[in-house]
């Protein structure tokens, strides 16, 4: 089959390309900046994914788009969420909605749809109160979805917990680059609150699962392995052997804190970050295991060391890339003068 990954330069959608192509899948990437690998054999589509014309050529003669494209919230996009984040999603489908031979949409959502947990583990049904723009513009892309859905097009919509693997930066460039520098490394709280993660190999197998199945829903993923965010930083700590050390910061106050440099643009953590911290945040995952056959296999905390090793192994490339995945130098600059 002929499929389309949007999104596919960026950490996942690098991982999901290397799947479908052991599939034996004839892979087209769609992305406003070029892969840092080099993906031999890939038809690469160099556009923005709300530009209807670039979209259209890119969608043309596929059966599959997997939709990874998203702003995350250390990006501070302000109105750009809503930009990419929902009306690229709606460019795309509108896109696959005209193309003969197109089979199937899989929409890579987030379980930050949900806010505020009232109860773990959240469910599918679970009420959707997302808490920052981030997370109501992925809820929003959602709804884009399910209307198309209603006038034929058959897609799946995934929720996946924080995904982790070699590669992944984000708000994990901070958090890395001081256990690499062996600087003291802070829970929100205390720290015993679990944290759900999710292997990128195991998201790239809930896709492919998908994709073939025949069910149009959506689908909550998470490991089976619930760490405590204290056993996550104490276990990354002891990997690294920097002799960083793991404390914890008063949640009240540094929420507080935190919130202040949210509004002045400075904080390193957006809105979703603040408020769930300190919160057990938990999906039930047996609709993906009942409906899709899925079972997740690989060890986040192994994952959160394998993405530490990757970090320092390319740390100089880190350095020099723009765009999403990882926060401004701004904000970098600013986490700095909080090491001690």
């Amino acid at each position: 089959m002929t499929v389309l990954v949007a999104g596919g330069a960026g950490f996942f959608g690098r991982g999901l390309v290397r799947r479908l192509r052991a599939e034996g899948h004839e892979v087209r990437v769609l992305d406003r900046r070029e892969s840092p690998e080099e993906q031999k054999d890939i038809a690469f589509f160099k556009t923005d994914v709300t530009d209807a014309a670039g979209v259209g050529e890119a969608v043309r003669g596929c059966s599959h788009i997997y939709n990874l494209v998203s702003l995350l919230p250390c990006s501070r996009a302000g109105k750009d969420f809503w930009r990419v984040n929902v009306h690229g999603t709606r460019v795309l489908l509108e896109a696959a909605q005209g193309e003969k031979g197109f089979q199937k949409f899989i929409h890579l959502s987030t379980s930050v749809v949900y806010g505020v947990p009232a109860e773990v583990p959240l469910k599918e049904e679970s009420p959707t109160r997302p808490v920052g723009d981030y997370g109501r513009t992925k809820l929003e892309a959602e709804r884009v979805c399910l209307a198309f859905q209603e006038k034929g097009m058959r897609l799946t919509i995934l929720r996946p917990r924080f995904i982790i693997g070699p590669g992944r930066l984000g708000l994990l460039t901070i958090l890395f680059e001081w256990v690499r520098t062996g600087h003291t490394i802070y829970t929100l709280g205390r720290g015993t609150n679990r944290f759900q993660m999710l292997g990128q190999d195991d998201l790239a197998e809930a896709c492919v699962q998908a994709a073939a199945a025949g069910d149009q829903m959506i689908i909550n993923l998470g490991a089976d392995r619930l760490p405590s965010v204290r056993e996550v930083l104490t276990a990354l700590a002891a990997h690294a052997g920097t002799g960083c050390k793991v404390k914890a910061a008063p949640a009240a106050p540094t929420r507080l804190i935190l919130r202040g440099l949210d509004k002045l643009g400075l904080s390193p953590l957006g809105t979703e970050h603040y408020l769930l911290a300190d919160r057990d945040y938990v999906l039930d995952c047996s609709r993906a295991k009942k409906l899709l056959g899925w079972a997740p296999r690989q060890d986040p905390l192994r994952e959160m060391q394998s993405a530490y090793d990757w970090y320092v192994e390319h740390r100089n490339e880190v350095g020099k890339m723009k765009g999403a995945d990882r926060p401004g130098e701004k904000v970098l600059r600013l986490a700095r003068l909080f090491r001690w």
